[in-house]
């Protein structure tokens, strides 16, 4: 580690950020550098990372967010994009930079956390981190029956499109916040999503003012996200999504909605989340925005 130099916050050194964008590829198989040229990198993702020679080898990110747990706000940083170059592993890069991540932001975040690898497990151990898990809100068909009805016109938001980004950040600015469970000021994560993942699946529904992000997946509909600054009925949402041949409906969020409440929805395990925070445990049960996961 000696001939090791560490940087943080390089997003405007173009060679530093080209270069941890060829580790991210080489790790995870993404990039950043499209996100970036769009304007959305902002100064809530830090990278911390070690260089060899104006190379990046290693890094840890912090996302610098806000979480809402029974209508309480926490200051709160996401610790994602943890890698390590092949040929730079077992020197314990990764452990210095979570010990300095750690350091940096333990005295003035109320929570700090991250989903880790199965993987990983062992190495996350160390940190003093507890264990709480989160979970998919399923329904199972609707009230309604919509096995021949066709869908209300919405339209498909293109976040490289000004304007559509402009009702974007509207609509992520104003929205209404899960009382149980929520986060907020994680914009630039959503626009990451936008950006690549979930590129062509997030509609507009004018009339509702609100923006639905979901997929088709045989038989099961996935909600990521329903952003609005009014509080909807789900049953008014799903008009507007094809959901013929749709038997189960899946929300990667906490829900909440004037129609249903969360004792109407059955829930099952999913990620594994690590944090830290003096006093503070996750509710149960609890869905964490799939948007909002770094």
């Amino acid at each position: 580690m000696d001939n090791l130099c560490f940087v943080s916050d390089y997003k405007s050194n173009d060679d530093l950020r080209a270069s941890f964008n060829r580790l991210s590829r080489m790790i995870f198989g993404i990039d950043f550098e499209s996100w970036y040229a769009l304007g959305f990198w902002s100064d809530s993702y830090i990278c911390c990372s070690y260089a060899d020679s104006g190379r990046i080898v290693s890094n840890v990110s912090a996302n610098i967010i806000k979480a809402s747990v029974n209508n309480k706000i926490y200051r709160t940083v996401q610790i994602g994009t943890v890698m390590t170059h092949p040929d730079y592993r077992g020197k314990g890069l990764a452990k210095a930079l979570m010990d300095r991540v750690l350091s940096v932001y333990e005295s003035n975040a109320d929570i700090i956390y991250l989903f880790p690898d199965e993987d990983a497990m062992a190495f996350y151990n160390k940190f003093g981190f507890s264990r709480a898990r989160d979970c998919i809100f399923c329904l199972d068909g609707d009230t309604k029956d919509r096995s021949l009805i066709p869908p209300l016109p919405a339209r498909t938001l293109n976040i490289e499109d000004k304007e559509d980004c402009s009702i974007i950040q509207r609509l992520c600015r104003d929205k209404i916040i899960s009382p149980v469970f929520d986060i907020s000021d994680s914009f630039h994560i959503l626009s990451w999503y936008l950006c690549g993942l979930f590129k062509k699946d997030a509609l507009y529904i004018k009339s509702l003012d609100a923006m639905v992000i979901h997929r088709h997946m045989g038989y099961t509909l996935k909600l990521y996200s329903v952003i609005s600054p009014k509080k909807q009925n789900l049953s008014d949402i799903l008009d507007y999504i094809d959901c013929r041949n749709i038997c189960i409906v899946e929300l990667c969020f906490t829900p909440d909605f004037l129609d249903y409440s969360l004792a109407d929805f059955r829930h099952r395990p999913n990620d594994i989340i690590l944090y830290k925070g003096k006093g503070f445990n996750f509710p149960e049960p609890f869905a964490h925005p799939v948007i909002s996961q770094a």
